[in-house]
């Protein structure tokens, strides 16, 4: 296997990224109901375990990270329920756009998200997106896993370069190779020696990596 990521032995395992994508979409229904429900504030209709690890991961990420600085902030393939939580928790927050490529849950979703968050419908592998502005933040919120290895790269120096603000962030949270690398829609689990390189391809500076429980936290700034 890959000693930087998963990528070639899943594709071995379970076929191509695409195809991938497609069963998790057809199998992966109550996964957006639970979504739903989260969102919604329905928490009788949620599973625990469900619960459970939205608020375990809302409440680490936000003692990690400091959010108070953010104030316009691109969502990579986050759907809304964790910048739902920044937009509730933090007031300067101005505006916040979500860009993924799961548009019955975006579609679901939507009516329930705070008014600061737009969501736009993206097919990653479509490198001809076009967003509004720029952000001062850009997160990759368990989103890195999700994408072979090359676009992944490309599409972030291209974010990078595009997107994010003279002084702005990105923050990427991952399981770290190999937590979960055989999970049909983990198309490829990366390592810390990957993003070095992507990171340094997008001409972004590592500032902090964090290791818990076999989850990467890392931020870069440009150089």
């Amino acid at each position: 296997m890959d000693i930087q990521t998963s990528e070639i032995e899943h594709t071995k395992k379970y076929g191509t990224p695409e195809e991938c994508y497609k069963i998790y979409r057809e199998t992966n229904l109550e996964d957006h109901k639970n979504h739903l429900d989260f969102v919604k504030g329905e928490f009788d209709k949620v599973e625990e375990k469900y619960i459970l690890a939205l608020n375990h991961k809302h409440k680490l990420l936000s003692t990690a990270l400091d959010f108070t600085r953010c104030r316009n902030i691109l969502d990579v393939g986050g759907s809304g329920s964790f910048t739902n939580f920044l937009a509730n928790t933090y007031e300067d927050i101005n505006s916040i756009a979500c860009i993924d490529g799961n548009t019955e849950l975006m579609r679901m979703l939507g009516p329930y998200l705070h008014a600061k968050i737009a969501l736009l419908e993206c097919d990653f592998y479509d490198n001809f997106f076009k967003l509004p502005y720029q952000f001062d933040t850009i997160l990759q919120i368990d989103f890195p896993e999700h994408l072979p290895d090359i676009l992944y790269a490309n599409l972030t120096k291209r974010l990078v370069e595009d997107y994010l603000t003279k002084d702005g962030e990105l923050i990427i949270y991952t399981p770290e190779y190999p937590l979960a690398w055989d999970q049909i829609e983990h198309i490829s689990v990366k390592n810390i020696g990957f993003y070095v390189n992507a990171l340094g391809y997008a001409n972004l500076k590592i500032e902090k990596i964090v290791k818990v429980n076999s989850k990467l936290i890392i931020t870069a700034k440009r150089r």
